[in-house]
């Protein structure tokens, strides 16, 4: 059938069959929206490590069992005060981070055979004061609290921590006995009876007063040599 085609049809069929036909067009999907692209959230899974600012205790000659005890309530209401921290009992007993040397090393021992739900200041308050407590008995520990005197220049509030530091060795003394301490020890006679008339409760009302009206070194009474 080519014979019988005219070299003019000849010449159209040959550039019909060496021509390529054309392909159809496509289209790229479009991009996806915003909306649809997966988000990752990432969680910072840290979370901050309490720690109380007090000083470590080893036990050592010379160290005060109690005095280090009565630090770590100012403590956490530093830490209240400063940082919104607010501690429970049982994050207390992470106090023990703080027990060194040889406080640590009996504290290790000690923590081996304590149950989980004993594991509190209370306790661990206890035993540090059976272990490196005075050995003194309250009588004993009332006796220095109303021997014990305001030094010259010292603050009322100073001189009122130096007798929580003393009781601290026995919690049995009452609050009683350190407002009586701290009235004793003031060597100031209108500061005395002021204070006595004013009747407070617990020793920190009684330098709540004395320092509301008298002064910081109750310096608005004539002060006894």
């Amino acid at each position: 059938w080519w014979d019988t085609l005219s070299p003019e049809q000849q010449r159209a069929m040959a550039l019909l069959l060496l021509t390529p036909a054309p392909m159809a067009a496509t289209t790229a999907p479009p991009p996806p929206s915003p909306s649809a692209v997966p988000t990752t959230t990432v969680l910072d899974s840290r979370s901050k490590k309490k720690r109380l600012e007090i000083e470590d205790f080893t036990g050592a000659a010379g160290e005060n069992v109690a005095a280090w005890l009565v630090a770590i309530p100012n403590a956490v209401q530093r830490q209240l005060a400063l940082y919104g921290e607010v501690w429970t009992e049982r994050e207390y007993y992470g106090v023990s981070a703080h027990l060194k040397g040889p406080a640590g090393q009996w504290f290790h021992r000690l923590n081996a055979h304590i149950a989980p739900n004993c594991r509190t200041l209370d306790f661990l308050r206890s035993r540090l004061l059976d272990t490196y407590g005075s050995k003194v008995n309250v009588w004993e520990t009332q006796l220095r609290l109303v021997q014990h005197r305001r030094q010259p220049g010292e603050r009322l509030l100073d001189y009122a921590n130096s007798l929580t530091e003393i009781g601290a060795e026995n919690p049995g003394v009452t609050a009683e006995c350190y407002v009586d301490a701290f009235i004793r020890g003031m060597n100031n006679r209108v500061f005395v009876q002021s204070v006595r008339t004013a009747r407070p409760s617990t020793l920190e009302d009684a330098v709540s007063y004395a320092v509301e009206f008298c002064g910081q070194y109750g310096e608005g009474c004539e002060v006894t040599s």
